[in-house]
């Protein structure tokens, strides 16, 4: 990415406004964009951006007159006019005029006027002001004279400035009768912030992104400042104080310290308390007689601002990065008993503590131990990451060894929310101290580390290494759900059962807490097709855990195993019972509790509440969070919009799930990152590509060996099979699925079972399997497999000659994929309906028979053969009757001829072929 796209990540719409701008003027009709905003919110990058997209265009010849305001120069007369003067001299007669420091305004103008006329009437040209409040007098006169008669001219006008409340030249008085576009540049979003450093190579985790755009309010300068001083794992980190850049920091040190001793006081406790003060507590803890007064001198200084919130009027620093400075600036001896006086007046217990911690300068076990406690009641609440925080901070006020273990269990709260790089940093730290081998708690942590990070090779060796060296419990199950975690990864379906079992038998129900070990469990279950067997271990655990921070895990497990054997309702409810503590849980049980519901709202459909998950977890894969389990959501989000036709939001799905699995063992994501492909393949009717994606699957030891009911790709493969005429094949497939007592696999097995029977000749199997698919209480299958199996039973009835029984199935069917906004299969309910309301005299042999009819409005379309074969359900040979019968009735020879034919006639099909005709052959 280059250097002007890099500098305006986050400004799309903002060069939308201005690309707007730019097609006006192409048209003859002069605009006005008036960019404003404070010092350092890219107004200069936002311009070099505009003028390179104004020299990209393509709509004619361009020229480019652009002069910036020096503040030096405000007090120069007609300094901004003279650039514009040397910027057009190559104008004919351009050498007669001559500016003196006495020329007036308004002749300059004039000069100008007839000078930019020459050129507008050769090429667009774009007149930028930049920086404009900064310009002279006499220029700003001669700029609003010429702006306010060039309406009718090829010509884009941008004037950036910063803020001037009641500045005597605003946009309205500028522009005249042109056209007006402001532009208001405030800070980036976090997404900007995020968006911006992933494009200077530093990917910031959702909290590093936040706390980066707190501290500069997200100033596209001061971050890329910022990351031009500092280290890709400062900045990386989610927690800590960032510094200043360097130039700031000079800036705020002089001010501060040539401020009154009040004022120093006041900002110096500000910045200890982290947030907004209120006034009484100011007072406390500075002691200072004359507050308001100190107050104000710290605002006229720019150190300080008041804000408003719920509990009055509160003071506090006027920028992030003011804090920052100030902090390096506060002797230690001050900063201790700031931190102290803090710690006595703030209300919140964790904030209180914070400060006793920053506050200490010797080793206290009495403050250790409440600190920890305090830490524990956080993470019983759900506030993992002030429980981190807590532990930490305490590990400066205990010795050594003490501080080993207090920072391990904050690296592993860390890691349990996804805060990877901190972790990382923590992790280290330890590493670092230690003066002998590592503690099987220090190679837990490690192997953690190592299985977010994708290196499951030294994961495995580590975590093998804890669990043979662990004596707690927390350690050994700890090692071996993480264990099953990478087996599971590798498709080793035994290895991460035996596994996941060891985690369950090794837990203590008083300390610790699993975190995937039942999911995990229910996982390899599948894997080796023993749902049954795992859901009555879990049943069985389940009294064992209850009320324990364990219990989330084994009821995940369940939720799964009742979701995968098809009862929804109860999946639903066990599902209800995480939400509160997913929300605040482990990263791995978060995720899974999201693509677990994800899974649930796809069979059920709710399809808006799938998009709402994948777009919220396209915010959450970057680093620092859990990215194992996020492709899997990813794939539901792609299987969703396949089956709505969207195949470019669904082929982006399908891409970002597979570069976050790539060169990784990852087997369930994969899987379905897999059946997503096919899943758009089979919505474009391309049977031939669903056949070369899902047929591996089918191999002996391949990774679909699942049952249907977990991933329901054997109904998907035969399918396609039967579309390219293999009804062998297909009938292998089918044999290797079992109809059990999952309604959601049975429907879809009914159905394309129903297929195969026609396609043998089977006609009576067939009947009886459509049958069974619809039959009451098919509706819990899913919403999708059931307007699916109406689909396909309300076309094999019309073909059996009952058309009216067949229309009832299809109006259900297209009612119910509507709903579901299904589109390509909606569109074969309404052909099949047409089909079968169509009726045809047998004497009007020229007329198109509806299923020709089908045939020609595909070819109109742009489809080809297999293409319409697909979209009908039927053989390409079938296709190729059809048009031979259409090229006869009609009189061409040849597909371009029946295109060009029914274009001549607005795309209507002969009279007495449409809707309103009769008739027709099955």
């Amino acid at each position: 990415m280059g250097d002007v796209d890099t500098a305006v990540i986050g400004r799309d719409a903002e060069l939308a406004v201005i690309e707007r701008a730019f097609e006006q003027a192409a048209r003859g009709t002069a605009s006005l964009v008036w960019v404003q905003g404070p010092a350092g919110s890219g107004k200069s990058a936002l311009i070099d951006a505009a003028v390179a997209r104004f020299h990209d265009r393509d709509d004619g010849p361009g020229l480019v007159w652009r002069v910036t305001c020096d503040a030096p120069e405000q007090l120069i007369e007609h300094a901004i006019s003279e650039q514009l003067l040397r910027l057009s001299d190559d104008v004919p007669d351009a050498g007669g005029f001559r500016l003196e420091e006495e020329t007036r305004p308004h002749h300059v103008a004039v000069e100008l006027l007839r000078r930019l006329s020459e050129r507008a009437r050769e090429a667009t040209v774009l007149l930028v002001v930049d920086d404009a409040h900064w310009c002279d007098h006499s220029s700003r006169q001669s700029i609003r004279f010429l702006l306010r008669r060039i309406e009718h001219m090829r010509v884009a006008v941008i004037v950036a400035q910063r803020p001037t409340p009641g500045g005597p030249d605003g946009p309205e008085r500028l522009r005249g009768p042109m056209r007006l576009e402001r532009i208001d540049l405030h800070g980036l979003s976090v997404d900007g912030v995020r968006q911006l450093m992933a494009a200077r190579g530093i990917p910031l985790t959702p909290r590093a992104g936040k706390r980066l755009h707190t501290h500069t309010a997200g100033s596209p300068q001061l971050i890329v400042a910022l990351a031009s001083e500092l280290s890709r794992e400062v900045l990386s980190a989610g927690e800590g104080a960032l510094p200043a850049p360097a130039s700031f920091t000079d800036w705020v040190r002089r001010v501060y310290t040539e401020a009154e001793a009040d004022v120093r006081s006041v900002v110096a406790a500000v910045t200890v308390v982290g947030a907004p003060t209120p006034l009484p507590m100011l007072r406390a803890m500075t002691g200072c007689e004359t507050l308001a007064e100190a107050i104000d001198s710290g605002i006229e200084l720019g150190l300080l601002r008041m804000v408003s919130m719920g509990q009055g009027r509160l003071v506090d620093v006027e920028h992030a990065l003011v804090r920052s400075a100030v902090q390096q600036s506060i002797g230690f001896a001050e900063h201790l008993a700031l931190q102290q006086r803090a710690s006595e007046l703030v209300g919140d217990p964790v904030l209180a503590m914070l400060h006793r911690l920053q506050a200490s300068v010797e080793h206290d076990a009495q403050l250790a131990a409440e600190a920890v406690e305090l830490a524990e009641q956080q993470v019983a609440s759900g506030a993992v990451l002030a429980s981190a925080r807590l532990l930490t901070l305490a590990a400066a006020v205990v010795p050594p060894a003490r501080r080993q273990e207090l920072l391990l269990r904050g690296a592993a709260q860390l890691l349990r929310i996804g805060e990877v790089r901190w972790a990382q940093q923590v992790l280290e730290a330890v590493e670092r101290e230690r003066q002998e081998e590592p503690s099987a708690a220090e190679l837990l942590v490690a192997g953690h580390l190592a299985t977010q990070l994708g290196d499951p090779a030294r994961a495995r060796s580590m975590l093998g290494r804890a669990y043979e060296a662990g004596t707690d419990p927390r350690v050994v199950a700890g090692a071996a759900e993480l264990l099953a975690y990478l087996n599971m990864d590798a498709g080793a379906g035994e290895e991460a059962h035996a596994w996941a079992l060891r985690a369950l038998e090794a837990a203590d129900p008083d300390q610790g807490a699993l975190e995937c070990a039942g999911t995990v469990l229910v996982s390899a279950g599948a894997l080796l097709d023993d749902l049954a067997g795992v859901r009555s271990v879990l049943q069985r655990h389940i009294g064992r855990f209850e009320g324990t921070d364990s219990l989330p895990d084994i009821t995940l497990g369940l939720a799964l195993a009742e979701l995968w054997t098809g009862r929804h309702g109860q999946a639903d409810e066990l599902l209800t019972r995480l939400r509160d503590p997913a929300d605040g849980g482990a990263a791995v049980l978060r995720t899974t509790t999201r693509l677990a519901q994800a899974e649930l709202d796809y069979r059920t459909g709710r399809w808006e509440a799938v998009l709402a998950t994948t777009d919220s977890d396209l915010a959450l894969v970057d680093e620092g969070w859990d990215t194992r389990v996020a492709p899997m959501t990813l794939a539901v989000g792609a299987y969703v919009c396949a089956a709505r036709g969207e195949y470019e939001r669904a082929e982006a799905f399908i891409v970002r799930a597979e570069s976050l699995i790539e060169g990784i063992s990852n087997l369930p994501s994969w899987l379905m990152t897999r059946l997503a492909r096919a899943r758009m393949a089979l919505a474009m009717g391309d049977p031939d590509r669903v056949v070369s994606l899902l047929l591996p699957l089918a191999e002996p030891g391949a990774a679909g060996g699942v049952p249907e009911g977990v991933h329901a790709w054997r109904a998907d493969l035969a399918e396609a099979l039967l579309a390219i005429g293999l009804a062998d094949e297909a009938g292998d497939v089918l044999e290797s699925a079992e109809l059990d007592d999952d309604p959601h696999a049975a429907t879809g097995l009914l159905r394309v079972r129903a297929g195969h029977a026609v396609a043998v000749g089977d006609t009576a199997l067939a009947e009886e399997l459509h049958r069974r698919a619809v039959e009451p209480g098919a509706r819990a299958s899913g919403a999708f497999v059931h307007a699916r199996a109406l689909l396909a039973a309300g076309a094999f009835t019309r073909r059996q000659g009952r058309r009216r029984e067949a229309a009832g199935l299809l109006e259900e069917a297209l009612a119910g994929l509507t709903e579901l906004g299904a589109a390509p299969f909606a569109e074969q309910a309404r052909m099949e309906l047409q089909l079968c309301a169509l009726r045809r005299s047998a004497s009007d042999a020229q007329k198109l028979t509806p299923a020709e009819e089908a045939v020609a409005r595909l070819v109109v379309a742009g489809h080809t053969n297999k293409e319409i074969a697909g979209t009908l359900v039927v053989s390409i040979k079938t296709v190729e009757s059809h048009l031979g019968r259409i090229f006869s009735k009609l009189g061409v020879r040849h597909r371009v001829e029946l295109v060009t034919l029914l274009a001549a006639r607005g795309r209507r099909l002969p009279p007495g072929s449409g809707p309103s005709g009769e008739g027709g052959s099955r």
